[in-house]
């Protein structure tokens, strides 16, 4: 039997987070059949309690013989930097002891925790940067672009930027950002790979469907960062003012109070909202119980290089999507394919917009011509062909 190639797969966001059920674990399980792959995460402590989670992902990974090493991921600024520290040391012990052949870096972290490995043995790695990590420190939590962390990770963004083997983007537009910002790097060594969905887990279900006439909209993931809720509850209301039987259902991990706060400033009643928190894997019933989904993205520069999580599944459960024109690739995409509406959510727009709502959802063929989009743009099988095409190049 022929040996496969060796890789080191790390992220720091960690495989047990919804993020990591969805964009880390499936891609990997795949990538496995191929490629003796060796996973290094970051796993919240939180997480790392779920006994019955870690132990159900333990077993599918030790079932592909995947080997998994954890970190536990401390905020604190000292405890970041050992577990940076830590990080190289477990790389440097499998990149030797495994005889590693190249790295798939999940962002911008792994980069700096495997950066001396990179520069001192040249290793071949693979830069799947997942947007512009420390553009988004600046566009969503303030820091400062005089500062010298920005400064430092924008100097080694540069170096990861030209020393990788291959950049995975997730938009057009980012793409077309890379190139123009860095010269020297030729066009056919980025792929853009934008956030795509395990189809199988979320599918359209017809037992979970909304059965009663009225809209019910839906909001899925963190409200604040890089998201603005206020402008989805003022829309919502807009709505509201011309349909008082429309609902939206909240479905986040963000402190309940937290949300209240938000829906008590914009005046809903209880019989107009409702909030739920589940696991990962039954989302796609709450989303399914919904008619279509709504976000609004902040604009900036950093959200030019983002794909949420979001659009993927709500589009495989064969929900159309409104939300705003955050970048060029969602505007295109939901547009040129009519899966939803661009948004700017003023008022003069609202009675428009909802009459068209109300006009795709009563259309039978709008719930089939998205999942069909979705199986061909956005399913995993897509994403991991694109894989598969640049770990036989490397």
């Amino acid at each position: 039997m022929m040996k496969k190639t060796k890789v080191l797969y790390l992220s720091y966001d960690g495989i047990m987070e919804p993020i990591g059920q969805s964009q880390i674990l499936p891609y990997i399980l795949e990538l496995s059949k191929k490629y003796s792959i060796y996973i290094l995460t970051y796993e919240k402590f939180k997480d790392i309690k779920n006994y019955k989670l870690k132990l159900s992902i333990e077993k599918k990974l030790i079932d592909n013989n995947i080997n998994w090493k954890f970190i536990v991921y401390k905020s604190n600024s000292f405890l970041s930097c050992l577990n940076i520290f830590k990080g190289f040391c477990i790389s440097l012990y499998i990149t030797f002891k495994y005889k590693i052949k190249f790295y798939h870096l999940r962002s911008y972290i792994p980069g700096l925790i495997t950066f001396f490995l990179i520069i001192l043995f040249r290793k071949k790695f693979i830069f799947d940067i997942r947007g512009f990590w420390i553009d988004e420190k600046a566009d969503r939590l303030n820091l400062n672009k005089n500062s010298i962390k920005y400064i430092l990770f924008k100097n080694i963004e540069k170096i990861l930027m030209i020393k990788s083997s291959h950049i995975v983007t997730l938009t057009n537009e980012s793409k077309n950002i890379i190139i123009k910002k860095f010269s020297n790097i030729r066009r056919n060594k980025i792929s853009i790979i934008p956030t795509c969905v395990q189809t199988d887990n979320f599918s359209y279900n017809k037992k979970q469907s909304n059965k009663n006439k009225n809209i019910i909209f839906c909001y899925l993931g963190s409200i604040d960062t890089a998201y603005d809720f206020n402008k989805v509850l003022n829309l919502f209301n807009m709505y509201k003012d011309i349909d008082k039987k429309i609902f939206l259902k909240i479905v986040t991990n963000s402190k309940r109070k937290l949300v209240l706060k938000y829906i008590k400033h914009h005046g809903l009643n209880k019989n107009q909202f409702s909030i739920e928190n589940c696991e990962h894997s039954e989302i796609h019933k709450l989303i399914n119980s919904s008619n279509i989904g709504i976000f609004y993205a902040k604009n900036n520069f950093s959200i030019k290089a983002s794909f949420p999580t979001r659009i993927g599944e709500f589009l495989s459960c064969g929900k159309p999507i409104i939300c705003n024109n955050f970048n060029r690739d969602i505007n295109y995409l939901i547009n040129k394919n009519n899966l939803g509406i661009i948004s700017n959510f003023e008022e003069k727009n609202s009675y428009v917009e909802l009459t068209k709502i109300k006009q795709m959802l009563k259309n039978n063929s709008t719930r089939k011509r998205i999942i069909n989009f979705v199986d061909k743009n956005l399913s995993l099988e897509i994403a991991i062909k694109k894989y598969l095409k640049i770990y036989n190049q490397l």
